[in-house]
C-alpha cells in the first residue's frame, strides 16, 4: 500500500515531515495525494507535486499557529443623564478546538492507461458473511475511466489524476465493461509482451517511466 499518514495525529505529523526531508525517494521524487476522510466524489482532493515548496511546507499551512481574540465590552452606559463607560470583559467560555483531519498519501505513478491515455481504476464490491465455512460475495465490478489523458508532469489539473464520474463531464465511463478492460489488458500486454516477459522471469518490479505501468 502507499505511504499513508493522518496529518490531524501530531506524531503521524512529524514523522511525514521526517520522511519528505530525509528521504529523496519520498521528497524530491514523489507526488503527494492531499485529502479530507470524510468527503467522496474527488472533492477537495489535491495533488502535491514532488521537490516542491508546497509539499515542504504542508503541514504548517494546514496546522500552524492560530491567533486567539478575546473581545471586551465596551458599550456606553446611561446613569442619571450621564454617560458612563463601562469596561467589562466577559467570562471566559469553555473553547473547543477542531483540529482539521487530513490524510496524505503517496502517488501511484507509471500507471497502466486506458486506450486514449487515460487514467483507470478498478471497483469490486465484496462481502464475507461467514470465514468457517469460507463464503465470498461478490460482483464482477467495473472500471472508471479518468476525463483527459494521464500525465505525470502536470499536477494542476486533478481531472488527469482522479477517475471519478464528475470529472469525465459525462456517464460514458458508466458503460465501461469487464469486455472493454480485458480487451485493454491483453492490448497492452501483446504491445510490450517481450519487455514485460523479461522483467518478470527477472523479478524487476519497478517502472520505466513510460507511463504504462
Amino acid at each position: 500500500l502507499p505511504e499513508t499518514y493522518r496529518l490531524s495525529d501530531p506524531d503521524d505529523r512529524a514523522r511525514f515531515d521526517t520522511a519528505i526531508q530525509n528521504d529523496r525517494r519520498l521528497g524530491q521524487f514523489r507526488p503527494w495525494v492531499l485529502k479530507k476522510p470524510s468527503v467522496n466524489s474527488g472533492r477537495g482532493v489535491e495533488i502535491i507535486p514532488p521537490d516542491s515548496s508546497k509539499l515542504y511546507g504542508l503541514t504548517d499551512e494546514l496546522y500552524g499557529a492560530r491567533k486567539t481574540i478575546h473581545k471586551t465590552n465596551n458599550k456606553p452606559k446611561k446613569t442619571n443623564n450621564k454617560t458612563k463607560t463601562k469596561t467589562t470583559t466577559k467570562k471566559k467560555q469553555p473553547t473547543t478546538t477542531t483540529t482539521p483531519k487530513y490524510i496524505v498519501q503517496s502517488y501511484v505513478c507509471n500507471e497502466l492507461t486506458w486506450f486514449g491515455g487515460e487514467k483507470f481504476d478498478l471497483r469490486f464490491f465484496w462481502s464475507v458473511p461467514s470465514v468457517d465455512p469460507l463464503i465470498v460475495l461478490y460482483q464482477d465490478g467495473y472500471a472508471r475511466v479518468g476525463g483527459s489523458r494521464y500525465n505525470e508532469t502536470n499536477f494542476e489539473s486533478t481531472g488527469q489524476h482522479l477517475t471519478n464520474h464528475k470529472f469525465r463531464g459525462d456517464d460514458s465511463d458508466e458503460h465501461v465493461t469487464n469486455q472493454d478492460l480485458w480487451k485493454r489488458v491483453r492490448e497492452f500486454y501483446r504491445q510490450h509482451e517481450a519487455r514485460l516477459s523479461k522483467r518478470l522471469a527477472s523479478g524487476d518490479g519497478d517502472g520505466d517511466g513510460d507511463g504504462d505501468g
